[in-house]
Protein backbone atom coordinates (compact mmCIF):
# COMPACT_ATOMS: atom_id res chain seq x y z
CA UNK A 1 0.00 0.00 0.00
CA UNK A 2 1.22 3.67 -1.06
CA UNK A 3 1.28 6.52 1.44
CA UNK A 4 2.10 8.67 -1.22
CA UNK A 5 0.87 11.96 -1.44
CA UNK A 6 1.38 14.50 -4.18
CA UNK A 7 0.99 18.55 -3.80
CA UNK A 8 1.49 21.22 -6.73
CA UNK A 9 2.88 24.20 -5.71
CA UNK A 10 2.20 27.12 -8.45
CA UNK A 11 3.73 30.95 -8.10
CA UNK A 12 3.96 33.29 -10.56
CA UNK A 13 5.44 37.33 -9.84
CA UNK A 14 2.71 40.01 -10.50
CA UNK A 15 -1.11 40.11 -9.96
CA UNK A 16 -1.38 40.49 -13.89
CA UNK A 17 0.36 37.19 -14.48
CA UNK A 18 -1.89 34.11 -14.94
CA UNK A 19 -1.30 30.37 -13.15
CA UNK A 20 -3.58 28.95 -15.79
CA UNK A 21 -1.59 27.27 -17.18
CA UNK A 22 -0.20 25.49 -13.88
CA UNK A 23 -3.25 24.59 -12.40
CA UNK A 24 -3.92 22.50 -15.27
CA UNK A 25 -1.30 20.49 -14.64
CA UNK A 26 -2.08 19.89 -10.80
CA UNK A 27 -1.44 17.02 -8.86
CA UNK A 28 -2.92 16.42 -4.94
CA UNK A 29 -3.49 19.50 -3.04
CA UNK A 30 -2.71 22.79 -4.71
CA UNK A 31 -0.89 25.89 -3.26
CA UNK A 32 -1.13 28.72 -5.88
CA UNK A 33 0.39 32.68 -4.98
CA UNK A 34 1.27 35.77 -6.98
CA UNK A 35 4.29 37.04 -5.16
CA UNK A 36 7.52 37.70 -5.92
CA UNK A 37 10.55 35.31 -6.35
CA UNK A 38 12.83 37.63 -4.17
CA UNK A 39 10.89 36.23 -1.26
CA UNK A 40 12.02 32.82 0.62
CA UNK A 41 10.26 30.29 -0.16
CA UNK A 42 9.12 29.60 3.61
CA UNK A 43 8.31 33.20 4.10
CA UNK A 44 5.26 32.95 1.25
CA UNK A 45 1.98 32.49 2.84
CA UNK A 46 1.72 29.12 0.12
CA UNK A 47 4.59 27.93 0.87
CA UNK A 48 5.22 28.04 4.42
CA UNK A 49 1.55 26.09 4.60
CA UNK A 50 3.01 23.44 2.10
CA UNK A 51 5.69 23.22 3.87
CA UNK A 52 3.61 22.80 6.97
CA UNK A 53 1.53 20.44 5.74
CA UNK A 54 4.34 18.23 4.72
CA UNK A 55 4.95 17.69 8.27
CA UNK A 56 2.10 16.71 9.55
CA UNK A 57 1.89 14.17 7.11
Amino acid sequence: MSTEKKATYGRVSTEGQNTGRQEEIIQGKAYIEKISGRIPFKERKQGSKLLADAKTS
